[in-house]
């Protein structure tokens, strides 16, 4: 019988030891899953302040498009003439001048600018100073004026005459 006890106690002492070095690595695993959880808090922490700014710049961004920013919408061909009326104003100040006259040989302008075609029209959009858009997405409108010497036209000279015909003289007859 006793030896049946000794062999009973030598199990029981096997089964303490397992259930000990069981509850040893489950506590192991509890203290590792606790630090995991502390560090998951933590970035999730940083991520909803992170979250909270953005929210706020968003939001930021709306009110900033809410705003009326006003553009300018003008053909390429309107652009033109307007820049056109310029070098004509300027010419013909130079003409005018009592001395010596000066104007512009040449004006070479470039304009950036969205393009916007509408029903076969096709627009280029001038953002405000304060609208803030991506230069890449501008198109660029390159336009050069020379000045045209323009000739004055003479005047034509009056039709001629049809040549006028002498009445013939009847010779008397006899």
């Amino acid at each position: 019988m006793r030896d049946q006890l000794t062999k009973a106690e030598e199990l029981i002492r096997a089964y303490v030891d397992g259930s000990e070095s069981e509850l040893k690595q489950l506590r192991d695993g509890l203290a590792q899953d606790k630090a995991r959880i502390a560090e998951l808090e933590a970035a999730n922490k940083a991520l909803q302040g992170q979250n909270a700014d953005q929210a706020s710049e968003i939001a930021d961004l709306r009110a900033k498009l809410a705003q009326d920013v006003p553009v300018s919408r003008a053909s390429p061909i309107d652009l033109a003439k307007s820049f056109r009326a310029v070098v004509d104003e300027i010419q013909a100040d130079a003409r005018a001048a009592p001395e010596v006259g000066v104007t512009i040989k040449s004006m070479d302008i470039e304009l950036k600018g969205l393009v916007e075609i509408e029903e076969d029209k096709t627009a280029l959009v001038l953002p405000s100073a304060k609208a803030q858009i991506d230069p890449s997405a501008l198109s660029t409108l390159r336009v050069s004026f020379g000045a045209v010497p323009v000739l004055p036209q003479a005047e034509a000279p009056p039709e001629p005459e049809p040549p006028r015909v002498a009445p013939r003289r009847r010779r008397p007859s006899g």
